[in-house]
């Protein structure tokens, strides 16, 4: 009879203590959740979100991502568990988009007083060139505050560095508009020619020309100012080149990962309509549309900074 009371008792604390961890009330049960919220999160290309879950099953969401496509794939993934409460307190943003954030530091370079200050963000959301007639140590410190401020304000990137527009034009050297883009053009195609389609020169007036894009190498980037500066008609060059960070090997091992990583990169870098599908073997399918030829090259030669495997299968359309 003792024995069996006793057996009695302990099945019941059991399930007693069961079911307080299982609603929250012992343990850790909250913090459990949250973290498979968050690991699968990350497989699908979302890390920079966090979730927390409260002592209520009230969970909170926040971070930064690329898109609001993004952001309605995050909440649908965290809604997909029952056991929290609506609403969810979502405090995550959408970064900016090129156009914006160039209108933010347009705005906030006319703010800071320095004659003619000015402010480029490059397509990748890196690197803000800064000029001004005026660009002494202390207007320079003064620029680099108000921007920061404003980026940070308009949730841009924390790794943004500021460089100098050192280059300069010879006085009066404007080029025409019809020369300066047969200029550009020849130059493009100068570029291309040398394996460099990631790179793109466009006018930036008094004779400079601005280029963008992303490389490989450091010797990659010191070939594509090479060959701008050496072109006939270029009295400066204002270099907003990124090189390509090494690609991560722990996406090597998830494809799902991985392909959130291509696509990141293809929308910092303007190419937001070509989507990358990559397969269990790490094979990689662009599909979708540009404006441009030389847009379609951009996203396949940044394709082949990552570890895939063969040739991106190509369903891009150019639509001029």
């Amino acid at each position: 009879m003792v024995a069996a009371a006793g057996a009695v008792v302990f099945a019941i604390t059991a399930l007693t203590a069961g079911s307080l961890y299982w609603t929250g009330y012992i343990g850790d049960r909250q913090g459990a959740i949250a973290q498979e919220i968050n690991t699968r999160l990350g497989s699908k290309g979302l890390s920079n979100v966090k979730v927390l879950v409260d002592k209520h099953w009230r969970a909170t969401a926040e971070g930064l991502v690329a898109s609001a496509a993004e952001k309605d794939l995050a909440l649908a993934m965290i809604r997909e568990h029952g056991q929290l409460k609506e609403p969810i307190s979502d405090l995550i943003r959408v970064r900016p988009t090129r156009a914006e954030l160039q209108a933010i530091l347009d705005k906030a370079a006319a703010n800071t007083g320095i004659p003619q200050a000015s402010a480029q963000i490059d397509d990748s959301l890196t690197t803000v060139t800064i000029g001004g007639a005026d660009l002494v140590p202390e207007a320079r410190a003064r620029m680099e505050q108000a921007l920061s401020s404003a980026l940070s304000n308009a949730g841009a990137p924390t790794q943004v560095r500021f460089v100098s527009n050192t280059t300069s034009a010879s006085p009066g050297a404007v080029l025409p508009t019809a020369d300066g883009e047969a200029i550009t053009g020849t130059l493009n195609e100068q570029l291309r020619a040398a394996a460099l389609s990631g790179v793109s020169a466009e006018l930036a007036g008094a004779g400079r020309v601005r280029l963008q894009g992303t490389v490989l190498s450091q010797e990659q980037h010191d070939r594509a100012v090479q060959i701008a500066a050496s072109q006939a008609g270029v009295s400066g060059v204002i270099d907003l080149l990124q090189i390509a960070a090494p690609p991560s090997t722990a996406a090597n091992r998830d494809p799902a990962k991985l392909e959130g990583e291509i696509n990141r990169g293809l929308r910092s870098n303007g190419l937001g309509g070509i989507t990358a599908l990559v397969a269990d073997d790490f094979s990689v399918t662009l599909k979708g549309s540009v404006n441009s030829a030389e847009n379609k090259n951009r996203a396949f030669q940044l394709v082949r900074q990552f570890p895939v495997k063969g040739l991106p299968k190509d369903r891009v359309f150019v639509v001029e």
